[in-house]
């Protein structure tokens, strides 16, 4: 893309990630990619989360790209589902 990737949350342990969801994160799972080095929560700057999850798509360097509904951070991670990028939208898969 040429654009510098922000990464806003990387490897976190998973206290990190129960905490999260003490704290009231609805978004933030039980089990998450993120505890075992796998996952990234990142942005591009001029970019809209769409975009960054359409380039992270293409890139086929992910098995995972959610996008938020209420903006933040576009989600990639590496945890197979399947063939191929699978794409969500607020952990919907998108067809």
């Amino acid at each position: 893309m040429g654009e510098r990737v922000d990464v806003s949350s990387g490897i976190r342990s998973q206290g990190q990630q129960d905490a999260l969801r003490a704290g009231g994160n609805e978004r933030a799972a039980t089990e998450s990619q993120h505890t075992v080095g796998d996952a990234a929560d990142i942005s591009v700057s001029g970019m809209t989360n769409r975009e960054v999850a359409a380039a992270a798509v293409a890139s086929g360097d992910f098995e995972r790209v959610n996008v938020y509904p209420n903006g933040g951070d576009v989600h990639v991670d590496q945890l197979d589902r399947g063939p191929g990028t699978q794409l969500y939208d607020n952990w919907r898969r998108v067809p």
